[in-house]
């Protein structure tokens, strides 16, 4: 059976806050929505010292994708640690797709960071229409979780 798409996480090997400030955060939203805009971007989040994005697009395709992402962050933020190898997990099927949809935009929650109250670290401000850069991650979502609605996403 072929995947719906990937979940992929990175990291630093250092395991240090990726992007600390409002501005890094807001350079991070641009480096991945920039760049995962013809990958089927669903969601995007960063809990402190690691990513998560959620993807409808082959393995290959996931993979060039997570290696511009990691190559731009360490440039435009100037990390000096590399990333470790990225992980990346088949989606399998709808109730996994939905699942990680929700995970990943509640990242700050599960790990009890509260260090982006805006939520600018995430593609939530997108799908909200807060943010203009990211709003083709609406079409997106509403093409592969159609039962995605505001109010979700209010709660979130």
């Amino acid at each position: 059976m072929k995947e719906l798409g990937h979940h992929i996480r990175m990291r630093t090997q250092d395991d240090r806050v990726i992007a600390p400030t409002t501005k890094e955060k807001r350079s991070l939203a641009r480096i991945i929505l920039s760049s995962a805009r013809h990958q089927q971007l669903l969601a995007f989040g960063l809990a402190d010292t690691h990513l998560h994005l959620q993807v409808a697009c082959p393995r290959v395709a996931s993979g060039k994708l997570a290696r511009r992402i990691t190559n731009s962050l360490r440039y435009h933020l100037d990390l000096p640690a590399y990333f470790e190898p990225t992980y990346f997990a088949p989606i399998r099927d709808g109730r996994h797709n939905y699942n990680t949809f929700r995970y990943i935009l509640n990242q700050q929650q599960h790990h009890g960071v509260h260090s982006d109250p805006l939520h600018e670290a995430s593609n939530l401000p997108d799908l909200l229409g807060l943010r203009t850069l990211g709003a083709y991650t609406i079409a997106n979502v509403r093409r592969y979780l159609p039962r995605i609605s505001r109010n979700t996403l209010l709660d979130l």
